[in-house]
């Protein structure tokens, strides 16, 4: 009998287990942001990349494709099994599953996870306007590049920059080439001037309230450094 109750009670916690996973097509309706992109191992965050889409999907299966400086696009959606498709003029667009309350969708050896909660964009620290020059003293390693407002790690970039800094002096270490800068702090920021392949470099260097070093390169791209531990 023991046995038998046994069985019947796993029988029973079986079954409401699958009742609790059963999906339904209420559970898809509402409005869900864009929260990672992954391709080629890499995860990257669409506030990183100045990216903003969302995708609101209506009771009547209407939906509405939004992203940043792009055209509102009208679709419908369906539900079959664990899978949402959606689709455009017809034609299935996306397909995505839900996992662990995201929807997550493969394509293109990539992946795309829409949340309920819509991302926040990362908030740049101030830069230091009362910065002396023993503040930039120490050792920096390249952390996070921006460009354009698009920003992705080092690491991701595969950068490797570092910064030795001692009262005006920066030495640059840049892909295994060194070049040596001299300068002062006017006003907050390390202006330093040196010579490469010839010709004249100057950099400039900012300190942030957060403790982060950043300088321009090529005019366009902004690179932050941390320091080295």
């Amino acid at each position: 009998m023991k046995k038998l109750l046994a069985l019947i009670a796993a029988v029973i916690l079986t079954l409401c287990a699958a009742c609790a996973l059963a999906i339904e097509p209420a559970d898809f309706i509402g409005t869900w942001y864009l929260n990672s992109l992954e391709y080629e191992g890499l995860s990257l965050s669409p506030a990183d990349l100045g990216m903003d889409a969302a995708i609101m999907l209506n009771v009547d299966t209407t939906a509405i494709l939004m992203s940043t400086g792009e055209e509102n696009l009208e679709a419908t959606w369906a539900v079959a099994g664990d899978e949402l498709s959606i689709y455009l003029d017809g034609e299935v667009q996306t397909v995505f599953t839900l996992a662990d309350g995201a929807l997550v969708s493969d394509m293109d050896g990539g992946m795309m996870v829409f949340g309920r909660e819509k991302p926040e964009a990362p908030v740049d620290s101030p830069v230091r306007g009362d910065a002396v020059l023993a503040d930039f003293n120490g050792l920096w390693t390249a952390s996070l590049v921006d460009i354009g407002g698009m920003k992705l790690s080092a690491e991701q970039m595969e950068l490797d920059i570092r910064l030795a800094i001692a009262n005006g002096q920066v030495a640059m270490l840049e892909f295994g080439e060194e070049t040596q800068l001299q300068g002062d702090v006017v006003e907050g920021v390390l202006t330093a001037v040196g010579e490469e392949d010839g010709e004249l470099v100057q950099m400039l260097f900012s300190l942030h309230e957060d403790g982060v070093l950043s300088t321009l390169f090529m005019d366009s791209i902004l690179v932050y450094f941390q320091r080295a531990n």
